[in-house]
């Protein structure tokens, strides 16, 4: 959809907070880099991140959100724990840190439609 195309919906002085609210960053960006050179899934979480665009993963991009921008630290030591071993049941992804120095894991789940990026002004 355009801005004209907006615009005729909701007038010439429309509020954009309110587009930005009906629009689904995250599939956008999808649409966007699907099908491009290379899995698209870090090239929507990076854009966004760089644009610093509000979004929520969906089951496309939750693990590869995890997997590039989670720290998890060691809750022993708290030393910067690696992350194992993810798998998912459709619903959430269940993430296994192991941390390096003390040998303690840890389990987390997350479900896909979970995770709201958002940027301090």
């Amino acid at each position: 959809m355009d801005e004209k195309e907006i615009e005729k919906i909701l007038g010439e002085n429309y509020d954009r907070d309110i587009v930005n609210e009906c629009v689904d960053a995250n599939r956008l960006a999808i649409k966007h880099f699907f099908g491009k050179e290379g899995d698209y899934r870090p090239k929507v979480i990076n854009h966004l991140v760089k644009e610093k665009i509000t979004f929520t993963t969906d089951v496309n991009t939750h693990d590869t959100l995890l997997e590039m921008c989670v720290q998890v630290n060691c809750p022993r030591c708290f030393s910067e724990m690696e992350r194992k071993h993810s798998g998912s049941s459709g619903v959430t992804t269940n993430s296994t840190y192991k941390c390096p120095h003390c040998d303690t894991e840890l389990s987390m789940t997350t479900v896909h439609d979970g995770l709201t990026v958002r940027f301090r002004e």
